[in-house]
């Protein structure tokens, strides 16, 4: 009944596990990255790091990029923080390489997956934060909900409370004549009634995570406070340019709600599949090279 894609086998991790790792906060303290990620690129790092940078070395890379799809586009991007720390860092195996290539991460759909813990007219001085900057695309399409986990509250509470109980009543009506049952005005009262609850338990990581963080004003203080690294490469629905989006204009770009959210996500009636394939078209529709 409810979309697959809102339903992959790997749950949206707890999006208030920060961690300050190592790798960096010699470089930038400031800055947080989610937990699960972080684990995730040291534990790789851990064990291929001196093979990676021996290669590097063998074929002489000029330009090293970091890349991934949803959740492997958030793990990239931590992926690239963490290299920048390190580049910084004496004694580490990656040092060796300041300075001999360039680094950049392009990504499809990534959600947010760092917290600044500063002002922006008190950036720290380090210039890692502003390479990352520099140095970082997350091509977005459309109404698309991960890029806007965790930390857009706006949309992710409309998602929650307007599009997953329609979502639930465009499949009810696709598989029954409910119009004609007269049990349909009950079961809506009791859909309403009991939709947190049922959505706790089965919608993930989507909705899933966005009903858990909501429901606890703790952790939606700490995800507001997500952001995206440097450029958000945008692709509203019907356009037929992409415009980048820096800084203040990612958020009111993106995290929409009321009329704007309803005109994001189109007729009511296809908002499971519109949600659905926005995930995939960030990556297997690029207009500026080929439209697959």
């Amino acid at each position: 009944m409810i979309p697959s894609y809102l339903t992959p086998s790997l749950t949206f991790p707890r999006p208030s596990s920060l961690l300050a790792a190592t790798r960096w906060s010699g470089q930038a303290p400031e800055i947080r990255a989610h937990g699960a990620f972080v684990n995730l690129v040291e534990n790789t790092f851990s064990r291929h790091e001196d093979d990676i940078v021996k290669l590097i070395k063998q074929y002489k890379v000029e330009r090293a990029f970091f890349t991934g799809h949803s959740l492997g586009g958030g793990v990239a991007n931590v992926a690239h923080l963490v290299v920048r720390g390190q580049l910084q860092k004496a004694g580490s195996p990656w040092a060796e390489l300041e300075g001999k290539l360039t680094w950049s991460a392009c990504t499809f759909a990534a959600p947010q997956t760092i917290v600044r813990l500063y002002e922006a007219e008190n950036k720290p001085p380090p210039a890692l934060v502003d390479d990352l900057d520099a140095w970082s695309y997350n091509i977005v399409y459309g109404c698309d909900a991960v890029p806007r986990l965790p930390g857009m509250l706006k949309f992710m509470g409309d998602l929650v409370e307007k599009a997953v109980p329609q979502i639930i009543e465009n499949k009810l009506e696709k598989k029954f004549k409910v119009g004609e049952l007269p049990w349909w005005a009950m079961a809506r009262k009791l859909l309403a009634g009991k939709l947190i609850n049922t959505v706790d338990d089965r919608l993930t990581p989507v909705t899933g995570a966005a009903v858990r963080f909501l429901k606890d004003n703790g952790i939606a203080e700490v995800v507001r406070h997500y952001t995206h690294q440097g450029t958000v490469v945008y692709l509203a629905p019907g356009a037929l340019e992409y415009v980048q989006l820096t800084k203040d204009d990612i958020e009111k770009t993106l995290d929409v709600n009321g009329k704007a959210f309803d005109e994001l996500l189109g007729n009511k009636s296809d908002w499971a599949s519109n949600l659905g394939g926005g995930h995939s078209k960030s990556y297997n529709t690029l207009m500026f090279t080929v439209n697959v």
